[in-house]
């Protein structure tokens, strides 16, 4: 990823009169909660008065004994920052109770200096089949448009919009339960007195839960709620995002994208069968436009625990024998899967494939096999849960059947039965010519 990761969380979610014009420094306490939703900052020469938040994508395999990496998904979010214009009911209270009323952003006041979350298909190494990556985005206070601007003390609030259309999110293969998901967060910038003029103080992110209200109350009695506002480090994939609890069991209500796992199994069969010849086969992959996605594949041949690099849109080629296998895991829930054996023997064999309604398939010397293009799994831009994978296109077995026949084929087989029918037909002729010739008086 291109910026490191959240290193720090800072500052306490608490407000009071004196807060605002006591000497605290431009940064705050370094935190560990992350329920305290408060925002790393850069207080450098070249960076000064700028924070960090997250954009992050709960990434998921269902073989977590197995399957210990996959790759992230392909996808770019943008981010919009504007002042947010502030009514009456827009108050902080700290835990003491103390309320302060937030006050409109000013234009230009802040701006983010990194707007972009970007993703590529990079190895993901999992923890019980679920991992969490992240992109870092900055934002920047220009206390010198305050100071211009004619701006007192106090905590000034802006917006921040998350910019993804269904389609880009579609053609990543990410999931989102929309009824729950918030594109917006808000921005609290708690601006100080010193000696110097204004200075920050502190900077706070939240949601504003499913009360839709922006009045931050921050006493035990409103806290223990559960639809009150939540804060939190950006767009986070846990319990801080912003989202009802999550239906489908995971535990995760920010982006998620689901992989899958697909293996082509070989069966050779039949008193005549060569178990050791490899038979080819031919994998292709596809998706709607995320081509160039990346996956893993456990080739025959590959040592234990070892993996290949394949992409949507590459073809497999693979030989497999009797027993074989190869596998493919990280799939996107977008992907479809189409698999083509050809007979390269100089036999004619029955072909059955499990699961694809063939069974006893005439495949003849040269011929191909195999199925079109199928769904990975039901995928839609509307699903708010987890894609399930097509019945039959988990693992595939093609059981190949060669059986016995007789030593040198059918015409010994009925040869001696046929000359001696014949023979006998000829006797038989022989005989009643002679007897009606004897009759008549002459015999052959």
């Amino acid at each position: 990823m291109k910026k490191t990761t959240l290193v720090s969380l800072i500052a306490s979610f608490a407000v009071t009169a004196t807060m605002l014009t006591a000497g605290f420094p431009a940064y705050a306490v370094s935190m560990t909660d992350a329920t305290n939703g408060v925002l790393t900052v850069s207080d450098t020469e070249t960076a000064p008065n700028t924070l960090t938040f997250t954009k992050e994508i709960a990434v998921f395999n269902d073989d977590a004994e197995n399957v210990k990496s996959v790759y992230g998904p392909t996808i770019t979010y943008n981010y919009e920052i504007e002042p947010y214009t502030v009514s009456a009911s827009d108050t902080v209270t700290d835990a003491n109770g103390v309320t302060v009323a937030a006050k409109s952003g000013i234009d230009e006041g802040v701006t983010l200096t990194d707007a972009v979350a970007r993703f590529v298909s990079e190895s993901v190494e999992l923890d019980n089949g679920m991992a969490v990556i992240h992109d870092d985005l900055t934002a920047s206070v220009n206390l010198a448009v305050f100071e211009t601007a004619g701006a007192g003390a106090g905590i000034y609030r802006y917006k921040i919009t998350e910019a993804l259309s269904d389609d880009a999110r579609e053609s990543a293969g990410v999931t989102r339960d929309s009824d729950n998901y918030s594109r917006i967060r808000y921005l609290d910038v708690y601006l100080k007195n010193t000696d110097d003029g204004l200075a920050v103080s502190a900077y706070v992110m939240f949601h504003v839960g499913s009360n839709e209200s922006t009045t931050i109350d921050g006493t035990e009695e409103a806290t223990a709620a559960t639809d009150t506002q939540k804060k939190t480090t950006g767009y986070d994939s846990g319990d801080n995002n912003g989202e009802a609890p999550s239906t489908n069991g995971d535990g995760n209500m920010g982006d998620k994208y689901y992989t899958y796992n697909y293996e082509v199994e070989k069966e050779i069969t039949g008193s005549l069968a060569d178990k050791t010849h490899k038979f080819q086969f031919l994998i292709e992959t596809t998706a709607s436009a995320n081509a160039g996605q990346k996956f893993n594949i456990i080739k025959p041949e590959t040592p234990a625990n070892t993996t290949e690099e394949g992409e949507i849109g590459t073809n497999i080629s693979v030989d497999l024998a009797d027993g074989d296998k190869i596998r493919i895991t990280g799939l996107p829930a977008t992907a479809t899967v189409k698999v083509t054996e050809t007979n390269n023997t100089a036999d004619t064999y029955k072909t059955t494939i499990e699961g694809q309604n063939v069974t006893d398939a005439t495949v003849a010397s040269g011929a191909t096999i195999g199925f079109d293009a199928k769904a990975l799994t039901n995928y839609t831009v509307e699903g708010k849960t987890k894609p399930d994978q097509t019945a039959g296109l988990d693992s595939t077995k093609f059981i190949n059947k060669l059986e016995d026949i007789s030593p040198t084929g059918v015409i010994l087989t009925v040869a001696p039965y046929a000359f001696m029918l014949g023979a006998a037909c000829f006797f038989i002729a022989l005989y009643l010519k002679n007897k009606k010739r004897e009759e008549a008086g002459t015999m052959i």
